[in-house]
């Protein structure tokens, strides 16, 4: 699981990519818990506290899910009104994401089960 834990700190930081296009909202305030709830994680699990590591990464998963829980529910987001107007291409995309995240994970799992010299 450590190799999702940089994706999910990419992943929050890209929000705040959007603060350009509007105002401060609900999505960069769980950006912000997760980018806190990671850097927690990070630094429990090097002073080996065990227990904070994973209340941290409890806390990096559920903001990840409550932000994209956020970003496909609200009526006026990009996803909805894309899903809306167009469902294959939103579909198309998302079998993409997924076979993208199956080869990697795949690629990570394989790398980690081969035996170093």
């Amino acid at each position: 699981m450590e190799h999702f834990t940089p994706i999910i700190a990419v992943h929050a930081s890209c929000a705040f990519s959007v603060l350009l296009l509007g105002p401060v909202q609900l999505l960069h305030g769980l950006a912000a818990f997760t980018l806190f709830s990671v850097g927690s994680a990070m630094w429990g699990i090097l002073h080996d506290d065990v227990r904070m590591h994973r209340r941290n990464m409890l806390g990096c998963y559920l903001g990840t899910l409550a932000a994209f829980g956020f970003a496909v529910g609200v009526p006026t987001r990009a996803i909805s009104q894309t899903f809306a107007s167009s469902p294959v291409t939103l579909l198309g995309a998302a079998l993409g994401i997924t076979l993208l995240v199956a080869a990697w994970s795949g690629t990570i799992i394989r790398t980690q089960r081969t035996p170093s010299p």
